[in-house]
């Protein structure tokens, strides 16, 4: 299920769910993954390899501006607020 909130400025930030970022990976289409979770929780845990990004949520404002712009970027951690968060500053 997609969600969407649309910021003050009107900047719309959508919310999907994994089977959207599943069946959008098997379309191919040119995510950017960028994982929030710090590595401890990726060594438990992990998606398949798409390519993803694993950046430390406290990292993002460092790394935000290296990241590729040209792709919509996907945002992820265990269960939103990291998420949430890092996207705000990306945004």
């Amino acid at each position: 299920m997609t969600s969407e909130a649309t910021r003050p400025d009107g900047v719309v930030i959508r919310e999907i769910d994994p089977l959207e970022l599943k069946a959008r990976l098997d379309r191919g289409d040119p995510l950017l993954l960028v994982d929030v979770r710090e590595p401890f929780e990726r060594a438990m845990v992990d998606l398949p390899d798409y390519g993803q990004q694993g950046v430390p949520v406290k990292m993002i404002p460092f790394v935000g501006p290296e990241l590729d712009r040209e792709r919509e970027i996907v945002v992820y951690c265990w269960s939103g607020p990291r998420s949430a968060w890092a996207t705000e500053r990306l945004m």
